[in-house]
């Protein structure tokens, strides 16, 4: 029996630690935004100067500003967000602030 509380004890807490650490739509946009800059610099191949122009004239990309669209199903303890580009959907999985590509 004590074993048994313990379990419910240890799944309940990690429930709760779950919960407050399911990511919010902020922090999926701070995802895309940081995803997209290390692409930018990724394959204009570390020129600054290049990056810079390309990232709004030397501000950061906002994926608000992009053309990306995205839903999101909250779960509770995780949160599954589909991605629609102009070229592909992706989704993610969103658990204990970071996010997995699923498909």
């Amino acid at each position: 029996m004590k074993k048994i509380g313990i379990f419910l004890l240890i799944v309940a807490l990690l429930g709760a630690i779950m919960y407050f650490t399911n990511p919010t739509k902020d922090n999926f946009n701070d995802f895309l935004e940081r995803k997209a800059s290390r692409n930018i610099s990724k394959y204009v191949g570390g020129s600054q100067n290049a990056v810079d122009e390309l990232i709004n004239n030397g501000e950061p990309i906002k994926a608000k500003d992009a053309d990306i669209h995205y839903d999101r199903l909250d779960y509770y303890v995780v949160s599954i967000y589909t991605s629609d580009s102009s070229n592909f959907t992706t989704k993610y999985l969103g658990v204990f602030k970071f996010f997995l590509i699923l498909d």
